[in-house]
């Protein structure tokens, strides 16, 4: 969903392709994409997660983790969840565009 030439393309083969099968496929993957960029689970991951050999890391517990929680527990209901698809699809301009041409 975060490169412009892959909606671009799959919104218009679902629009124009004159196999079933194909659309419907593509229209499964379309939602599990959106079901995915709307429970958050589309972000980076840090593969660097463990300090290397001898590095120390230190951990500070006075920081508020609240907002990050209510996020977290935000996403687990429906409306928390299209309420973080919105947020994240709101500058996706290249989605919009091909959603746009694909409809009409």
């Amino acid at each position: 969903m975060h490169q412009p030439g892959f909606v671009k393309y799959m919104a218009r083969v679902i629009s124009s392709d004159p196999s079933p099968y194909l659309r419907h496929r593509l229209w499964k993957v379309l939602g599990k994409g959106l079901g995915m960029i709307a429970l958050g689970s589309t972000k980076p991951v840090n593969n660097n997660v463990n300090p290397g050999f001898g590095e120390m890391t230190f951990v500070d517990d006075s920081v508020d983790m609240s907002h990050e929680r209510r996020s977290e527990l935000a996403r687990e209901t429906i409306a928390g969840a299209i309420t973080n698809l919105k947020k994240e699809l709101t500058d996706n301009e290249a989605f919009k565009q091909a959603l746009w041409a694909a409809a009409t």
